[in-house]
C-alpha cells in the first residue's frame, strides 16, 4: 500500500497535469486524433492529394473516427480501474467522498477508506491478544499451579480431591484454548506497534506478586522482588504479561525451597530485568537460536521445547526493540533477562 504522501502525489498529478474528468480527456484524444485527418484535407487542398471530396467532410470524417478510436481506446484503458472501483466499493467500507478528480481518485479515496478500516481491525486484533494474555493466560496459570500444588497436599482430604481434579482439568483445558488463540497471533505480535509511557517498576512488580504470589507460596518457593525504584518506557500490559511469562516459567522450574528472584539495574539510560531462579536451568546456545526464528518457521518440536511463555515474551520485547538473553547452565538455574529504555 502506498503512503498517503504517495497517494498525495497521484491524486494532485491527476487533477492538475490531466484534465478533471475521462470525459474531458476524452475529448481532448478525440481532438488529436482527429488532427490527422485535418492534416491530410490541407494536403489535398493544396493538391499533394488528389481527391474530389469537400475538404470540411474530409475534416467531419476525421474528426467521428478520432471520437470512435478514442472512446474505444479509453474504455479499455480504464476497465481495470472501474472493475477495481467496483470491488472495493462493494465492501462495507464508507463510500468515497464526492467531488474526487476522475475514476482514478476515486479508486484512490475508497482504497484509502479500505486501509483506514484495515488499521482499525488491526488495533482492535492488538486490544484482543493483549486482553487474552493478560486478562485470561495469567490468573488461569496462577489456578493451574495452585490445584496441582493442592493435589500433592496430604492435608486435602479425599472427598475434595475430585473438585480439585475437576478444576484442574477445566483449566488446563481453558489455557490450551488460550493457547491456541495466542499462538495464532504470535508472529504478528513482533510487528505490533506501541505507545511508550513510563512505567513504574513496582507497578509490574505488584502484578507479578498478585498473580502468581500464592502459587509460588503453596509451591513452597521463595518468590522475591527485589526492592527498585526505576521507570522504564513501553506498554504495562505488555510488560506485565512477559515478567508474569518468565516468573511463571521459573516457578514450574524451581524444586520446593528454592527460589525465584526478579531484580533491575540501570545504567546509561537503559534498565536490565533479570528473573533468577534455582531451578533446571536453561541451555543458552539450545534456546536462544530457536527464539530468533519466526513462530511459524518453528517445528512442533521446537514450539514444545520453548514452550509458549518464552515465545510469547520474546515477541512482545520485539515491538518494544528489544530481546530476552539466557545465561546459566543446565542444572545450575536459569537468568532470564532483557534490557528496556529507561523512563
Amino acid at each position: 500500500m502506498k503512503s498517503d504522501h504517495d497517494l498525495a502525489i497521484h491524486r494532485w498529478t491527476s487533477r492538475w497535469l490531466f484534465p478533471s474528468s475521462y470525459t474531458a480527456k476524452l475529448v481532448a484524444v478525440a481532438a488529436l486524433v482527429g488532427a490527422l485527418p485535418t492534416i491530410t484535407v490541407a494536403l489535398a487542398s493544396a493538391g499533394a492529394i488528389p481527391g474530389s471530396f469537400h475538404p470540411a467532410l474530409i475534416a467531419l470524417a476525421g474528426l467521428i473516427v478520432g471520437l470512435i478510436v478514442a472512446a474505444w481506446w479509453f474504455r479499455g484503458l480504464t476497465a481495470p480501474i472501474r472493475a477495481a472501483l467496483d470491488q472495493l466499493s462493494s465492501s462495507n467500507d464508507p463510500a468515497p467522498a464526492q467531488g474526487s478528480p476522475d475514476v482514478a481518485g476515486r479508486l484512490i479515496q475508497t482504497a484509502q477508506a479500505t486501509r483506514a478500516r484495515l488499521d482499525r481491525l488491526e488495533r482492535l486484533r492488538e486490544r484482543l491478544t493483549t486482553s487474552i494474555a493478560h486478562d485470561f493466560r495469567g490468573p488461569l496459570t496462577g489456578i493451574s499451579l495452585t490445584s496441582e500444588l493442592l493435589l500433592t497436599d496430604p492435608s486435602i482430604g479425599i472427598e475434595s480431591r475430585p473438585l480439585i481434579d475437576n478444576i484442574k482439568r477445566t483449566t488446563d483445558g481453558q489455557l490450551r484454548q488460550v493457547r491456541h488463540l495466542l499462538e495464532a497471533f504470535l508472529d504478528d505480535t513482533r510487528e505490533a506497534k506501541i505507545a511508550p509511557k513510563a512505567i513504574p517498576l513496582p507497578f509490574l512488580w505488584l502484578e507479578v506478586h498478585d498473580t502468581l504470589g500464592v502459587a509460588a507460596l503453596q509451591r513452597q518457593i521463595a518468590l522475591e522482588l527485589m526492592p527498585t525504584d526505576i521507570a522504564v518506557l513501553g506498554d504495562s500490559q505488555r510488560l506485565a504479561q512477559v515478567l508474569n511469562n518468565l516468573v511463571a516459567n521459573a516457578i514450574k522450574a524451581t524444586p520446593p525451597k528454592g527460589r525465584v528472584i526478579v531484580s533491575a539495574s540501570s545504567q546509561n539510560g537503559v534498565c536490565e530485568i533479570h528473573v533468577k531462579d534455582t531451578g533446571c536451568g536453561l541451555d543458552p546456545s539450545v534456546y536462544l537460536p530457536l527464539l530468533k526464528l519466526r513462530n511459524s518457521d518453528l517445528s512442533d518440536a521446537q514450539k514444545k521445547k520453548l514452550g509458549l511463555g518464552l515465545r510469547m515474551s520474546e515477541a512482545l520485547l520485539n515491538a518494544h526493540g528489544t530481546t530476552l538473553q539466557i545465561s546459566g547452565k543446565p542444572g545450575e538455574g536459569a537468568d532470564v533477562f532483557f534490557e528496556i529504555k529507561r523512563a
